[in-house]
């Protein structure tokens, strides 16, 4: 996963490129040897070139008219802000980034260039449906626009996306719900959407009050929130992550309490749910090593559907695993899961029965 970054001057450049290495990594090309071949697998095209100088501006008008681009393009300014915007605007800008980027800039273009999903088959999708995913992709941003510029976290906008996918489930089918969700690209905003559905499924087969599927649903979404603390470029890393991104991964579910104990919105449950969904119940898992009757039933539920959402969808080293063979490995993680949950939970888990696929491969692990 990569952005295809086109330069005038490398030098002016670099230090772009570099500030953008934090988030994606970039194929740079000269402005001269552009052509529409060299934006196969890109995400998007960053241009960086003078848009103050005529030739430059017209030698990428003359480009674009003879291969034109499939691809967004977001452009680098500097200096004469206003009159820059103008210029890239007239070149087809989907947006603009200061040369002087500062995370919060380039996070937003990013995530909601991730949030996308592609539309092609989107049609034979309930109307309900549909919404309900493209709110959690919404949702997600708002948590890192909400705590990124230090801001009380979206709790109305969190309740609405919670009762929207319980009216979505009511009037359709899980299978439904993952066919929606395969074609979205961002495996860390995909995971959340299987997690939330699966957790709303299994709650409405319980049979649970209304108050208390609100609250796992709840907990189903900000579960990861902990993860905006951590860069893109480790998040969706195409590949086998090191063991100091493996370290950081594992960081998110203190992450994660943390900016829900200071929002103070939420029930304490929420922030069970996101500082313990990783526990295990013979102490091995993380971040406390919490054994037995010290994790609770919600915390037990969110980690069964944790686990097995992240079994079904696929990974850049494995493909997706049928559910009933999902369902087989969480039985044997006797020891480790609630049984008496876990057998509760067959109907919903056999009830998946989609592998998703032809989505991109990202990393993000949610085990």
């Amino acid at each position: 996963m990569y952005y295809l970054h086109i330069s005038d001057d490398f030098k002016r450049s670099e230090p772009v490129v570099k500030k953008m290495s934090c988030w994606l990594p970039a194929k740079s090309i000269d402005l001269s040897d552009y052509s529409e071949s060299c934006e196969q697998g890109a995400l998007f095209l960053l241009v960086d070139i003078d848009l103050s100088d005529g030739e430059s501006i017209n030698q990428f008008k003359k480009l674009v008219q003879s291969a034109p681009s499939t691809k967004e393009k977001f452009f680098v300014t500097y200096g004469k802000f206003q009159a820059e915007i103008t210029q890239a605007n007239a070149l087809g800008a989907a947006s603009t980034l200061p040369s002087e980027i500062k995370k919060p800039d380039v996070v937003k273009i990013l995530r909601r260039y991730a949030t996308q999903p592609k539309k092609k088959n989107w049609q034979v999708i309930p109307e309900k449906t549909t919404q309900a995913i493209e709110d959690i992709g919404l949702l997600n941003d708002s948590f890192y626009q909400a705590i990124s510029s230090n801001r009380p976290l979206p709790k109305a906008q969190v309740i609405s996306a919670s009762n929207l996918i319980a009216e979505s489930l009511k009037e359709t089918s899980l299978v439904i719900w993952l066919e929606a969700i395969k074609q979205h690209d961002s495996y860390t905003y995909r995971h959340c959407m299987i997690v939330s559905g699966i957790a709303v499924a299994f709650s409405m087969q319980l049979g649970m009050r209304k108050v208390d599927l609100q609250r796992l649903a709840i907990g189903a979404l900000m579960h990861d929130i902990g993860k905006v603390q951590i860069q893109l470029n480790i998040l969706d890393k195409a590949g086998k992550l090191t063991p100091s991104e493996r370290a950081e991964i594992n960081k998110h579910p203190e992450y994660g309490a943390e900016i829900l104990l200071k929002d103070a919105q939420f029930d304490d449950e929420v922030v069970d749910i996101a500082l313990h969904h990783h526990e295990l119940l013979d102490g091995t898992g993380y971040p406390e090593g919490l054994m037995g009757d010290q994790i609770s039933d919600l915390v037990r539920i969110m980690t069964i559907v944790d686990i097995y959402s992240a079994l079904i969808d696929k990974r850049s080293y494995k493909e997706p695993i049928p559910a009933d063979k999902a369902y087989q490995i969480l039985l044997d993680m006797d020891g480790k899961l609630d049984m008496d949950i876990l057998r509760a939970f067959k109907p919903t888990a056999l009830a998946a029965q989609i592998s998703i696929q032809d989505t991109p491969s990202h990393q993000a692990m949610a085990s």
